[in-house]
């Protein structure tokens, strides 16, 4: 028997396939597109149960919201978290970056600090010493937490916080280790430096000019610039010191003690303009003091002079040069001259004013300390130094000094 297939019965039963492929398959494309843009739409939605709201509606299963769970959730802790961070906007700019801090980069302002030989203040170099002991703070570890979640690398909070302060912790151990390797190379260096340069003979002055020197080199290493950079400039500046230290030597030889006390001076003062631009002014005195065989007073006196009218008002009535022994003052016209100290007097200098005028300078002394000691008086740094300064030389040279 011969069967006669009709052309319309192949087209219909290929079109009933395809019918019932498409009967199978558009509602699925028509669920994975509402689901699509259902997550879409959940970015826009900051309350947890709203999210899961506009999933329903979007037409997903409970199992499609169960297996979508885990991303919500880590979404809405970034979001909550961010959102914490941008409600302490002023702490954040407030607390102090230690991630910056240490990973500094060299800038037009610390090149040119370097290269003109300016010197940080002492209360930055507290600051930076400061930094490089500090652990990081909460604001330092949020605001490069905060930098990971924006960048996407997690959306877990607590993972990007874990990542920041393990990050921070590496970059300050990377730099203290930079700055004691530096500090322990520089300190060999200057050591050699110093002694060979001419400061080698004058007492504590190297030792003190070598801290400093070593401060103030790392300070700049935390600006940024390279150790081998900072040495060569460090290097340079105790060359140019001891240079100078062998000329204030020439000044107080002997073949010049009988130059006049004012071409002296002027070679002194000369001098020093060149300690002060690298913040040695104060050990230039005791050079000063040493190589001329002067006392510390009056190595002030000369190099810097007292410039306090109120003080020199308050001594004056109190001198006299008929005397012959220093006399001692009442505590309250003693205190009426202490009060009048302000933070730029240099303490020798009035007490070589006192001195002059033959009022007890030991009695000065003595009653200033008592007063800081009660908190009554406060002393910079620079003044507890010059009321400590013992006098190694005696009050002839100071004699000598002023007659010739």
């Amino acid at each position: 028997m011969t069967y006669q297939v009709k052309p319309g019965d192949l087209f219909g039963r290929v079109g009933s396939d395809i019918g019932k492929g498409l009967a199978e398959q558009l509602p699925q494309e028509i669920k994975n597109q509402r689901l699509a843009s259902g997550l879409e739409n959940i970015g826009k939605e900051k309350n947890p149960i709203a999210q899961m709201q506009q999933l329903y509606r979007s037409g997903a299963s409970a199992q499609d919201v169960a297996q979508l769970l885990p991303q919500i959730q880590s979404a809405t802790q970034k979001e909550a978290y961010l959102a914490r961070q941008q409600g302490a906007p002023q702490q954040r700019a407030q607390a102090p970056n230690m991630a910056e801090t240490a990973k500094a980069t060299p800038g037009k302002a610390a090149t040119a600090e370097a290269s003109k030989g300016g010197f940080a203040t002492p209360s930055q170099i507290k600051q930076y010493k400061e930094s490089l002991l500090q652990e990081p703070s909460y604001q330092d570890i949020s605001s490069m937490a905060r930098d990971i979640l924006e960048s996407g690398i997690t959306q877990d909070p607590n993972v990007a916080e874990a990542m920041a302060e393990k990050q921070i912790k590496q970059d300050l151990s990377a730099q203290r280790n930079k700055v004691t390797q530096f500090e322990n190379d520089l300190n060999k260096r200057l050591d050699f430096n110093l002694q060979k340069g001419g400061l080698g003979n004058f007492q504590d002055v190297p030792g003190e000019i070598q801290q400093k020197l070593l401060d103030q080199g790392s300070y700049l290493i935390g600006k940024g610039l390279s150790p081998e950079a900072v040495s060569q400039q460090m290097d340079q500046i105790a060359t140019e010191l001891g240079k100078i230290a062998t000329q204030t030597n020439t000044t107080g030889s002997i073949p010049n003690w009988f130059s006049p006390s004012t071409e002296k001076i002027r070679q002194l003062k000369d001098q020093k303009k060149k300690y002060e631009e690298f913040g040695f002014g104060e050990q230039f005195d005791d050079i000063a003091s040493s190589a001329l065989g002067i006392t510390p007073m009056q190595a002030a006196a000369v190099l810097d002079p007292l410039k306090n009218a109120e003080i020199e008002k308050a001594i004056k009535p109190h001198t006299s040069k008929l005397r012959f022994e220093p006399q001692k003052l009442k505590e309250k016209d003693l205190d009426a001259i202490i009060n009048d100290i302000k933070p730029e007097d240099n303490l020798l200098s009035v007490a070589e004013k006192l001195r002059s005028g033959m009022i007890d300078v030991n009695q000065f002394f003595e009653r200033l300390s008592q007063l800081e000691d009660e908190g009554k008086k406060a002393l910079t740094e620079q003044q507890k130094r010059q009321r400590n300064k013992p006098s190694n030389n005696s009050i002839m040279g100071d004699i000598l000094f002023k007659v010739f």
